[in-house]
C-alpha cells in the first residue's frame, strides 16, 4: 500500500498541477493505473496518516519485531514439525497395513463362502 502511494503522489500532484481540461483528461489517461493504485492506498492509509505523514518507521521496526518473534516460533517449532511428520507417516503406514489386513480377510472369507455352497 505505501509503495503504491509513493509512487502514486508524485503523478497525483503533477495531475493537481494541470489547469487545462484536456491536458488534464491526457493525462489522467497516460497515467489511469497509478492513479488508481495511489487514489486506493490512500484511502486505505488515510486513517493512519498521523501529522500529515505515514509512520513508517514505525511499521518497520513493529514488522522486524514480528518477522523476529516469527523466526524465533519457527525455530522452537520445528523439532515439534519434525516429530509430528514421523507420527504422520507412522500413521499412514499403519492404516495402509490394517487396509491390506482388511483385503486378505475378504479375500478369504470369501473363498470360505465359496467352499462351503
Amino acid at each position: 500500500m505505501v509503495q503504491f502511494y509513493t509512487e502514486g503522489k508524485p503523478v497525483a500532484d503533477k495531475l493537481a498541477a494541470i489547469k487545462w481540461k484536456g491536458k488534464r483528461e491526457q493525462f489522467m489517461s497516460e497515467n489511469e493505473n497509478a492513479l488508481r493504485l495511489y487514489h486506493m492506498a490512500e484511502r486505505k492509509l488515510k486513517p493512519h496518516f498521523k501529522e500529515g505523514k505515514l509512520p513508517i518507521t514505525a511499521w518497520r521496526r513493529e514488522r522486524d519485531r514480528l518477522e523476529q518473534e516469527y523466526n524465533t516460533g519457527q525455530v522452537e517449532l520445528s523439532p515439534i514439525h519434525a516429530e509430528v511428520k514421523k507420527l504422520w507417516q507412522i500413521k499412514y503406514k499403519v492404516e495402509q497395513v490394517i487396509h491390506e489386513q482388511e483385503r486378505q480377510n475378504a479375500v478369504t472369507r470369501k473363498k470360505k463362502q465359496e467352499i462351503e455352497h
